[in-house]
Order: C-alpha cells, then structure tokens, then sequence
C-alpha cells in the first residue's frame, strides 16, 4: 500500500507517462528507485518533496535515529493520516541484529570492570552463538565483531591471570597464618585447660577461614572464599583432623576424671556405712565443690550424681542430731519456694497464651519470630522452675524421711 501510493503520487506528476512499460510485461518499477531515476528524464521534482522530509525529520511519533554501525539497510516508512503523509526511515532486522550486539559488547565491558567473570564468560559464549547463526549479519561484519571479541576475551583472559597470581599469594599467606594456629592447637598440654586453649586456636583457625575476601579475590576463587581451591580443601582436612584429635584427648580426661572420682565415692560410702557418717557429709560437700573444676562427661555426672544422693541419703538416716525446729523452717522456706515458684509457672503460662492469641494477627514474618523466641524462652524458663521444684520437693521428702529416724 506504501509503494501505490508513492507510485501514485509519482504518477501524477509525469502525467501518466510511466504506465507503459507495464504493458510490455515488465516488472514494476520500485518506487524508490523511480525516484531516484527522475532527474535523467528531465522532469522537475516538486518543491512539495523538501517538506515531507522536513516532517519525517520532526515527526514526534517516528522512532528517534539510531547512529550508523556500518553495515545497516533501511526501508521508507510512510505514514497517512487525516490525509496527511509523513516519511520517515525505520531500521531493517540486519540493523536491529547488530544493535543487539553493540549492547551486549557493552555488557561485557561492564563485566570486566566489575570482575563478574563468571558471567562475562557466559555471555561470551551465547553472544559467538548468536553471531555465528545470525542470517541477518554478513559475513564481513561477522569477521569484525570475531576479532572485536577476540580482543576483549584476550584482555580478560590476562586480567584473570594477573588476580589469580595475586590470589596464589595471598591464599598461601593466609594457609600459612592456619597451619601455624592449627600446629598451635595440637601442641598443647593434655589437660583440660589445654584441652579449652586448643579449641580456642581452632576457632581462630576456623575465623579466619571464614573472613570474607576482598573483591579481587573473591572474583578468581572458586569457593569464593579468598583461598584457591587446593588451599581450603588442604586446610579444612587439617582443621577437621585436628579437631578428631583433639576430642579424643578431651575424651579420655573427663574419663580419668570420672574414675578418679568414683574412687572418692567409695571412700566415703565406707565412711557412711561402716566409720562415721557425719564426715561423710563433708567429704561430699569437698567433693561436690572439687567437682566444679572438673571436666566431666554429662553422663558421668548424672552418674555420680546418682551416687552421692544415695549416700546423703544413707548418711543422713544415720545422723539424729539436727533440731526439729532448724528441720521445721527448712522445710517451710523450700515448701515457700515452691509455691512461689507455681505461680511463677502459672503467670509464665498465661503470657505463653497471651502471645499465641497475639501471635494469629501479626502480619511480620519477622516479629512472628520473635514471638515464637519469646514463647521458647518462656517454656525453658518453665522447664527450668519445674525441674527446681522437682528438686526442692525431693529435698523436702529426704528431710522429713530424715526426721524420722531421728
């Protein structure tokens, strides 16, 4: 319809000369071309062709011209409207092709300054795909953009040689920091104190595998964790083996810990069944307090635990001397605590309640978890109370069940 209408205008302005040669079967001429060829034929252009360029130069509705890569083709766009007819040229897919090249060497411009190599590579890759199946690009262009690409890939591929280098020495700084702690760690004295300086020295080990690299680092390192690949699996097997080693020592002193105060144990046993039972007492209150600064297994503990109750017990239905007075307000301070402890427990429930009833209208995700922390903390504090009240009532039935033997 763009071309009858040039054909047209054309037409009119020869006078209708130009429908001959359709009758002898040849093909149309374009319009473009037409016009091109007016001047041979001694015809004046009409003075009205300037203004409909003027008005495809100024048409707010036209795409706005896009600068010319070299290897563009255009096609004339006309536009009629209110009978009034507007030219302007819009971009064929060969141009539109390569703008789309342009931008993507763009990208990886960017990239490359940002060191975001993993995706320049990427892009690299479907960007030579794209052009090498292009039907849209000659082969010519294709050539330049190759060796344009080529280039760049070439700088990149030297940029990334010159960080890794970079990376190689500081990782292997950084190995070496490690391996000094973890050299440090194992060094130590098969003590329980040694043992806790130990653990420190891993951790510090572990902090510094753990400390974030700076941006050059992070960009060439695969783990992106500031060391090569060799270096942090090296170091993480010296860390971890160092740690296997470290909690067998561990192990074995909490268990000469414990054999060490089973042996206590059954001195006193012999004092409360067979010498004095009221020393008995004592030496369980020295060793409950020696067993503050040993390092004991927590199955140990409720063991022994278990023992020594069984002994006060025992040494307790021997002895008859405590008043009944000084029995009588021990048992009403801890029967006090008790029930000062049950409302404790119940007011504790109540706000657990309050919370749930709160927690169904809360929109934030992140207040609906601290609500749930406050719940958690509430019925730890709970647990805590109870298994207290627990003891303080089995404390209360030992003195009673004491009192009468007296």
């Amino acid at each position: 319809m763009v071309h009858d209408e040039l054909s047209e205008e054309t037409g009119k302005q020869e006078q209708e000369p130009a429908e001959t040669p359709a009758t002898e079967n040849h093909p149309p001429v374009e319009p473009l071309a037409e016009a091109e060829k007016q001047p041979e034929t001694g015809t004046t252009e009409p003075a009205a062709a300037e203004p409909m360029q003027e008005t495809a130069a100024t048409d707010a509705g036209m795409k706005e011209e896009i600068p010319s890569l070299g290897n563009e083709e255009h096609v004339i766009s006309v536009e009629v409207s209110d009978g009034t007819a507007s030219i302007g040229v819009v971009k064929d897919e060969t141009s539109k092709a390569l703008d789309f090249v342009e931008e993507m060497i763009s990208r990886l411009l960017k990239m490359q300054a940002e060191h975001n190599f993993r995706d320049f590579w990427f892009y690299v890759k479907e960007l030579n795909n794209f052009i090498f199946s292009s039907l849209r690009i000659k082969k010519e262009k294709k050539a330049e953009l190759k060796e344009r690409i080529g280039v760049l890939c070439d700088a990149v591929k030297m940029q990334q040689e010159g960080l890794r280098e970079n990376l190689k020495k500081s990782s292997a700084q950084k190995r070496e920091a490690i391996e000094k702690l973890i050299r440090e760690a194992n060094e130590m004295e098969p003590t329980a104190e040694g043992v806790e300086l130990s653990f420190k020295k891993l951790e510090e080990a572990q902090r510094l595998m753990r400390q974030k690299p700076d941006e050059a680092e992070a960009s060439v390192s695969a783990e992106e964790s500031g060391f090569t690949r060799s270096d942090r699996e090296a170091l993480f097997q010296l860390i971890k083996t160092s740690k296997d080693d470290i909690m067998q020592r561990k192990r074995s002193i909490r268990q000469k810990n414990f054999e060490t105060i089973a042996n206590r144990l059954k001195e006193i046993s012999d004092k409360v069944f067979y010498k004095n039972p009221r020393e008995a007492f004592n030496q369980i209150k020295v060793l409950r307090n020696d067993m503050r600064n040993v390092a004991l297994d927590r199955d140990h503990v409720k063991e022994i635990d278990g023992v020594i109750n069984q002994l006060w017990k025992k040494a307790g239905e021997k002895v008859n001397e405590r008043k009944e007075q000084d029995l009588s307000k021990r048992l009403s301070g801890m029967e006090s605590l008790i029930v000062k402890n049950n409302q404790f427990i119940k007011r504790l429930h109540k706000e657990i309640d309050d919370i749930k009833v709160k927690w169904a209208d809360v929109q934030n995700d992140m207040f609906k978890n601290r609500m749930n922390e406050w719940i958690e903390e509430k019925t730890q504090k709970i647990e805590k109370v109870t298994e207290e009240n627990k003891s303080l009532a089995e404390k209360i039935a030992f003195l009673k069940e004491q009192a009468a033997h007296q």
